[in-house]
């Protein structure tokens, strides 16, 4: 694990990509707390990330529909490859969600991945998969997987 200081974009980039070969991906909280992120922050981490093939996930268990529906990566117009949601998705039970963009998603359905690729999760994508395997058609189970 690397950490880089928050809103320090010239740190955060030399840290990628010294270590380019070995970060599985680069987490970072939109908004910290009461700091909001710098001109450029974002970005630079969404370009310095896109530069060397490595996923951007936006840990929006906090921001997620606060600054905008789309959270934080609406308000802010960068949009990361992976993003967490907490708290307010459920209404005040416990819940979190996983969104992302089909490249990573698509691993949590073995129909499309298979056995070797496929990452177990409990929970609303498992429905999808039941529902395949029991003779739903495959577009309604993709209209599904896409909402």
């Amino acid at each position: 694990m690397l950490i880089a200081p928050f809103n320090d974009a010239a740190m955060a980039a030399s840290l990628i990509s010294e270590h380019r070969d070995e970060l599985a991906g680069v987490i970072v909280e939109p908004f910290q707390r009461l700091i909001p992120p710098q001109p450029g922050f974002l970005e630079a981490l969404r370009e310095e990330t896109a530069k060397h093939g490595i996923p951007l996930i936006f840990d929006e268990v906090v921001t997620g529909f606060r600054f905008a529906y789309g959270g934080a990566q609406e308000y802010y117009g960068v949009t990361p490859d992976i993003c967490t949601l907490g708290k307010i998705i459920g209404g005040g039970f416990p819940l979190a969600a996983i969104a992302g963009r089909e490249k990573y998603m698509r691993h949590f359905d073995r129909g499309l991945v298979g056995d070797d690729e496929f990452l177990m999760q409990i929970g609303t994508l498992r429905a999808i998969g039941r529902r395949r395997r029991r003779g739903g058609d495959a577009e309604s189970a993709e209209a599904a997987w896409h909402v």
